[in-house]
């Protein structure tokens, strides 16, 4: 189960769906304080999704790299970088799936939670704030 919170309209859950290395994500929305373009060097070092969750040493391409401004409880400053983000969508608690138990325990420390079926893909949730909570920030 989530650890957000962002339970709105008949329960639903606010969604924000976006891809990074042609895997789809959602992240509930309310934890998203808003979206940037990737331009430049700020001196913020954002946090690559593909570098977080481990994708391995290949080559990774980001065709619109954004910048996900989270919230967090404790006010810290996170930003993660994600590509193409694509819809906000409504979903249902009896839509989401949980991870099997042989890789839940391990999901759930870089903050993956559920899985969505949705137009014949896995959308895999994650939480950021469950796996921020557990970084020192940069």
């Amino acid at each position: 189960m989530s650890t957000t919170g962002g339970m709105g309209e008949d329960n639903c859950l606010n969604l924000l769906l976006f891809s990074t290395c042609g895997v789809p994500f959602g992240v509930d929305a309310a934890q998203i304080a808003g979206t940037a373009p990737l331009e430049g060097d700020d001196g913020w070092k954002p946090l690559w999704l593909h570098e977080v969750l481990e994708f391995g040493d290949r080559p990774v391409t980001y065709r619109e790299p954004v910048i996900l401004n989270v919230r967090t409880v404790d006010d810290a400053q996170w930003r993660v970088v994600v590509d193409a983000l694509e819809e906000i969508t409504l979903t249902g608690p009896d839509e989401i799936l949980p991870l099997p138990s042989t890789v839940e325990s391990h999901a759930l420390r870089k903050g993956l939670w559920g899985v969505l079926p949705r137009g014949g893909h896995m959308i895999l949730l994650m939480d950021f704030r469950l796996f921020l909570s557990r970084q020192v920030p940069k």
